[in-house]
């Protein structure tokens, strides 16, 4: 076997770029499915990338979890689109499309239904009264008013940064209400409901008809699992596999590159004296990698999780960004990926070397969230949100396959550099380092850190292996964890609006996974707000605003 020196091992595999024409291959086939999720095409999606593992004799099981395991947490059931349409007639001509032309024509998750009819705007307290009404912001809440205000159909748009692509909208409320009360919703590009709301405005009179032709299904959560290497340390990699056609950098760029790391790092340990093993996992967003660390809990033996999602885009010059997780579960596999990067960034030919990347504080939005939230430390590697994002406009081209490649290779090269004799120290200086450049850095946040290392609140140095926590409150607000569609559902719209007026909706979605995921394990609420200030750059007022407002003791 050949000592590893990381450096070269870096410049060889940059150099040789093997594998790319089959990563762009897969991206290919994989983004051809509409991968919404617990449907049949996501399914379908999962089953290209197995085959493209079994063709490169890496063995991957898909399998499969009964969706009610999910749903204190996350909204999630089957549905598929056969068909939808809107044709809309107005003073400047008539205007059709279907979903021959794109699947995101037809919200996720609409129910079945005709309805022809005026157009109107979503105003305050009127009834709707059988018209077609056009949403442009809180879709879901508004949504629910347009069925209780009895209108026979929604229009969703918003802005996006490409006026022409078609944006992606998905329902994520009760199956109940929409098998019961629900009315088709379709999904129109700005440049065109830009038109149809001045339309309006100017007292014009623009109808539509609107149709969509879809079904629920009873299909499971599905989690593609394969695995490079038998023996320790055991790293993990996670990207979420779902999102409709195209979705390729969202998140079809995360897939192809964890497919690229299972590649690069099966070849590393062929021929390179190390040991080691990394464990991939492809699962829709949320509900796969909830379902699997529900499910699965005695298959998580790891150092750590890195998420891919969305990790490079050919449409905008962001370098990669790492968010950090939380320092109260420090793990050798971050600081490793931050020194793969540095390498990576000096390496010639690499993409890294014109993109650049920096580490930035934590961010939810991704399936790291559940892992940390399980007391498993995880962290987020993206480029950034680009002008396709969410839209029928994420296509091929979209995807820079070089950054991509990068990323996998960076990946491939933990299981070497963990095992370095520097890496304790790098992991401390690593660590220190964020405590230094954190949100709302002072010294004040470096004293609260040190205390909590010394009260023993957070460990010195990380674990070499890490396991989902049990249930261990007895709570069920706090034994799994909370998004804004399940506080819909269970507070009402009342609850759901009072906390999207106390905090920026980035913001909620950050505190809900952070604070409920610490006094989960057992961190008052001081002990949050002086974590919190480092991690999120929040402070305990937020952290006792939102327990208020959510009623949580």
């Amino acid at each position: 076997m050949i000592p590893v020196n990381v450096h070269t091992l870096a410049k060889h595999l940059v150099q040789k770029s093997k594998y790319l024409e089959t990563a762009h291959d897969l991206l290919r086939d994989f983004t051809r499915h509409h991968r919404i999720q617990l449907s049949l095409e996501l399914r379908k999606a999962l089953d290209v990338v197995k085959r493209y593992l079994n063709e490169h004799s890496i063995e991957a099981k898909i399998y499969t979890f009964d969706p009610n395991v999910i749903k204190d947490s996350f909204i999630t059931f089957g549905w598929e689109l056969e068909k939808a349409r809107i044709e809309i007639v107005s003073p400047e001509g008539t205007m059709s499309f279907s979903s021959d032309d794109t699947k995101l024509l037809a919200v996720a998750h609409s129910p079945s239904g005709i309805a022809s009819g005026e157009i109107t705007l979503m105003e305050k307290d009127q009834d709707l009264d059988d018209r077609i009404v056009i949403i442009t912001e809180n879709h879901r809440v508004n949504y629910l008013k347009a069925i209780e205000r009895n209108a026979s159909a929604v229009i969703f748009t918003r802005k996006t940064q490409d006026p022409g692509a078609f944006p992606y909208f998905g329902l994520f409320i009760s199956k109940e209400i929409l098998e019961t009360k629900g009315i088709p919703a379709v999904s129109l590009p700005w440049a065109y409901s830009r038109r149809i709301i001045r339309s309006i405005k100017r007292g014009e009179k623009v109808n539509a008809i609107v149709e969509v032709k879809s079904r629920f299904v009873n299909e499971k959560v599905p989690a593609l699992v394969a695995k490079v290497g038998d023996s320790n340390p055991n790293i993990m990699g996670f990207a979420h596999s779902c999102h409709p056609t195209p979705g390729a950098h969202d998140n079809g760029s995360g897939v192809a590159g964890l497919f690229l790391a299972l590649l690069y790092l099966k070849d590393i340990l062929m021929v390179h004296d190390i040991k080691g093993s990394f464990t991939a996992i492809f699962a829709p967003e949320y509900s796969g990698s909830l379902a699997y660390v529900i499910e699965r809990q005695n298959d998580i033996r790891t150092m750590g999780v890195i998420n891919l999602d969305m990790i490079g885009s050919t449409s905008i010059d962001d370098p990669i960004k790492v968010s950090h997780g939380w320092i109260r579960i420090p793990s050798y596999v971050e600081p490793s990926f931050y020194v793969a990067m540095r390498i990576l960034e000096s390496t010639p030919g690499s993409r890294l070397q014109r993109k650049g990347f920096k580490v930035t504080s934590y961010s939810s939005g991704s399936d790291h969230d559940i892992f940390n939230f399980y007391g498993v430390p995880s962290f987020h590697v993206f480029q950034g949100i680009d002008p396709y994002y969410h839209t029928s406009s994420d296509r091929l081209e979209n995807v820079d396959m070089l950054l991509v490649r990068d990323i996998a290779i960076g990946t491939a090269l933990l299981n070497v550099i963990v095992k370095e004799d520097f890496i304790k120290d790098a992991t401390r200086m690593y660590y220190e380092h964020l405590v230094l450049t954190s949100i709302g850095s002072s010294v004040e946040n470096i004293i609260a850190y040190k205390e909590l290392i010394q009260e023993n609140k957070i460990p010195r140095e990380p674990s070499k292996e890490y396991s989902p926590q049990e249930n261990i409150t007895g709570n069920p607000l706090l034994d799994k964890p909370l998004t804004m569609g399940v506080i819909l559902e269970r507070y009402g719209p009342e609850k759901y609006n009072a906390i999207s007026t106390r905090f920026e909706r980035r913001e909620i979605s950050d505190m809900l996974f952070y604070v409920l995921g610490h006094m989960r394990s057992g961190f008052n609420v001081k002990d949050i707000g002086r974590l919190g200030r480092i991690d999120l750059g929040i402070s305990e007022e937020d952290v006792l605003t939102l327990l208020e407002v959510l009623n949580v003791t």
